[in-house]
This record gives structure tokens, C-alpha cells and sequence, in this order.
């Protein structure tokens, strides 16, 4: 199993660490890469990608999705902007934030509004929460 770097741990909306019981999982995250130090309950059950907030920007970001996972079902891409969860638009919103609207319980849908490069206008998916499973991730 290959581990994804410390900085994107803060985001991972599928808890690496979550047991497959559902049990919460506390995750603790230090600074590193000029990531905010942070600690979160985490649900085991999200969109099953990396998201992270672009410094400069401060656009949220897909920066991977995992293979088969819920959000690579849905149709999400890696270096898609999430706009808007449900209906929340993401404009100022902290990364903390959206990674807690972004989890959830396994077998909830969450509607990301997404703006893709290259493509007019916003695309809609549901992405139906699940599990993570990072044994065939590569």
C-alpha cells in the first residue's frame, strides 16, 4: 500500500485510518508544507478523494481521486475546482470545512459543483459517500 504525503492527510475525505466498523477516528495533522496544524474527528465515509486549498487562490481542489472510489464513480477529476458542496458555495471557505461537508455517513449523496479546465460552464455530480479502501491504491 502506498501512503499519500503527510500535507494531503489534512483533506483526505476518506480516512486512511478509519476501520471499516465505522468508528470515528481522530486524525492530527502538524504543520508541514505551510499546512494549517489541525485536529479533526473524521468519519470514515466521504467522496474518496484528496482535496486541498490553493495558497494563492484560495480555490478548493481535487488533487486525486481514488481508483473506484465514490468520487471516481461520479466523474471527478483530479485538478477540478469544487465551487460548490450541496449548497454551499466554497468561495472563502476554509479547507477544514469542506472536508467536514464532504464526509459523511456511507450511502449519503453530496452534490459538488464543479469547474473543470476547459470546459464552459459548471459541471453537477452526486457523489455517493463510501468507505475508503486504500489496499489497491497505487
Amino acid at each position: 500500500m502506498k501512503l499519500l504525503p503527510l500535507l494531503f492527510l489534512t483533506a483526505l475525505v476518506c480516512s486512511a485510518l478509519a476501520q471499516s466498523n465505522y468508528n470515528q477516528t481522530t486524525v492530527t495533522v502538524s504543520p508541514e508544507d505551510g499546512v494549517t496544524p489541525m485536529t479533526f474527528i473524521a468519519n470514515p465515509a466521504g467522496i474518496c478523494a484528496v482535496v486541498n486549498k490553493i495558497k494563492d487562490t484560495g480555490k478548493i481542489v481535487i488533487v486525486k481521486t481514488l481508483q473506484n472510489g465514490a468520487a471516481d464513480k461520479a466523474g471527478v477529476l483530479a485538478d477540478d475546482e469544487i465551487i460548490q458542496i450541496d449548497t454551499t458555495k466554497t468561495e472563502g471557505m476554509d479547507l477544514q470545512a469542506a472536508a467536514d461537508m464532504l464526509r459523511g455517513d456511507p450511502g449519503t449523496t453530496v452534490k459538488l459543483t464543479l469547474k473543470r479546465k476547459d470546459t464552459e460552464g459548471p459541471i453537477i455530480v452526486n457523489v455517493t459517500r463510501e468507505i475508503v479502501n486504500l489496499r489497491n491504491e497505487k
